[in-house]
C-alpha cells in the first residue's frame, strides 16, 4: 500500500521539535537540547552568533521604542533573547516555546504552541512587537508562518526575523561544489531540521504578502573563508578569492534579519 501525505508528515518532527531531537545528538548541547557554545546572561544561545540577538535587538528598539510594548518571542527556546528584552528595558514579554522544559526565564509568561500549526489562535492577545530568531527555516510552510506571525500583531505592529542566509558568499560556494547550500545540507536536516532554506526576496514575498511591509533589512558578521588548512582548502579559498568580485545581491553575512510592520 502507497505511503500517503498525512503519514509522511505524521511521521516527520514538526516545528520547534527539531530544536530537541536535532541537538541531542551532538556534543555540544546540553539536557535540555539547547546550545552550550555561546550564551547571554547564562542562558544559551541558539544562534550562529551573538551578533544575530544583538542586531535583532537594535532592530527591535529602532522600529518599537516605546518601552512599554508588549513583545513576543516566537520560537523561543532557552529563553535567551527574552532576557535580552527585558534587560533593555521592555518589561512586557511572552515566550512561545513548544520545548517548555528548554525555557528557563520564569518570571515570563510562556506559550507552547505547535508553529506548524494555526499558533496565533491560540495567543491570549495580540502584540505590539514579535520577533523570531532562527526559526522559520525549520517550519514546514514560511508562507502560513508570515501570516501566523501577522495574525499575532496588531495593525502596526513590528515583525523582527531572522533566518540562515543562503544567498551568502560561503553559501554560494557551497552550492557551486556540493549543489547544497550553507546550513542546508543533508546534515543539517539530520542533526537540527534545517528544512526551509529562503532567499531575501522569498522572506519579502512571503510577509507583504501576508499584509506587512519591509521597514529594515541587515545582515549579521560576515564571516568569508576559514584560513586554509590543506592544499583542498587552499584551492577552495582561491575560487573563493576569484568569485567573490563578481557575485551580486545578499551576499554578506551568515544570516539575514528583517523587520516589517503590519498595515493598518
Amino acid at each position: 500500500m502507497p505511503t500517503t501525505d498525512s503519514q509522511v508528515n505524521d511521521a516527520l518532527p514538526r516545528g520547534a521539535d527539531w530544536n530537541q531531537l536535532g541537538e541531542q545528538s551532538r556534543n555540544n548541547f546540553n539536557d535540555a537540547g539547547m546550545p552550550t557554545r555561546i550564551s547571554y546572561s547564562g542562558i544559551p544561545v541558539a544562534a550562529d552568533g551573538l551578533d544575530v540577538h544583538e542586531t535583532a535587538m537594535s532592530m527591535l528598539k529602532r522600529h518599537q521604542p516605546d518601552v512599554t510594548s508588549v513583545v513576543l518571542d516566537v520560537g523561543a527556546g532557552a529563553g535567551a533573547f527574552v532576557q535580552r528584552v527585558l534587560d533593555n528595558g521592555y518589561p512586557h514579554v511572552h515566550a512561545l516555546e513548544v520545548n517548555a522544559p528548554a525555557f528557563q526565564v520564569d518570571e515570563v509568561p510562556l506559550h507552547a504552541c505547535n508553529l506548524d500549526l494555526a499558533w496565533a489562535d491560540e495567543l491570549p492577545t495580540r502584540f505590539d512587537a514579535l520577533v523570531s530568531l532562527e526559526v522559520i527555516e525549520h517550519l514546514e510552510n514560511p508562507w502560513h508562518f508570515a501570516r501566523q506571525c501577522t495574525a499575532a500583531v496588531r495593525p502596526g505592529g513590528v515583525i523582527v526575523l531572522s533566518t540562515p542566509n543562503i544567498q551568502s558568499s560561503r553559501s554560494r560556494l557551497q552550492f557551486l561544489l556540493n549543489a547544497e547550500f550553507r546550513f542546508f545540507a543533508n546534515k543539517d536536516f539530520e542533526r537540527i531540521g534545517h528544512m526551509t532554506s529562503l532567499t531575501k526576496d522569498q522572506i519579502f514575498h512571503a510577509f507583504t504578502c501576508a499584509g506587512c511591509e519591509l521597514l529594515d533589512y541587515r545582515h549579521s558578521a560576515h564571516k568569508g573563508m576559514p584560513r586554509p588548512t590543506s592544499p583542498k582548502k587552499m584551492l577552495k579559498a582561491i575560487l573563493y578569492a576569484a568569485s567573490y568580485p563578481f557575485m551580486r545581491g545578499a551576499k554578506c553575512g551568515e544570516v539575514s534579519l528583517f523587520a516589517f510592520r503590519r498595515a493598518d
